[in-house]
Parts: C-alpha cells; structure tokens; sequence
C-alpha cells in the first residue's frame, strides 16, 4: 500500500487560549488509510492551524495523482479559505506537498 500525505498550515488572526490537537482516523470508507492530524498552536496574538493528511487509495499513484489529489487540494484550498473568511485575515501558505 503506497502512502501518500497533504500538509497545510494557516495563520489566523485570531488568538485561543492554549495549543490542542486531534485526530479523524477512517474506519470504513473509500480510502485504504485515512488518517488526518488538526493541530491549533497558540502564537500569542494569533493561532497557527496545521494539518496533516496520510492517506492510500485503490489504484495508487496513478489514482492518486489524477482524481484523488486535486480533489483534496480543491477542498482544503476551500477550507483556507474559510478559516480566514471566519476567523480573520493572516498568513497563509502551503506546506511542500508530497
């Protein structure tokens, strides 16, 4: 099984109270593997949001590449988005990609 991963990180301009973390872990569904890490950090003024994604699909890379990857980029590029909409204007930026 070839895993593959998504990082992403966020910066809100919104502070909270103390750094946390959790993570969603797939029992049954469409992936092989899912498992996928929120973690907020607390920087003061402001939170640090990080996300990391393991996953494995049936079919591998090829799947991956031309169905599976664009999709998750579509959805946590929506998801960015959001954040800043909600919580308010700060740095932004994707980590390296694998």
């Amino acid at each position: 099984m070839e895993i593959f991963t998504l990082d992403r990180e966020v910066v809100v301009d919104r502070p909270i109270a103390e750094t946390f973390a959790f993570v969603d872990q797939q029992l049954k569904g469409p992936y092989q593997r899912w498992v996928h890490s929120h973690e907020f950090e607390d920087l003061g003024d402001c939170t640090r949001v990080l996300d990391h994604v393991e996953y494995a699909v049936p079919g591998g890379s090829f799947v991956e590449r031309q169905l599976v990857r664009p999709e998750l980029e579509r959805i946590f590029d929506y998801r960015t988005e959001r954040l800043l909409e909600l919580l308010g204007d700060g740095r932004s930026e994707s980590l390296a990609r694998s």
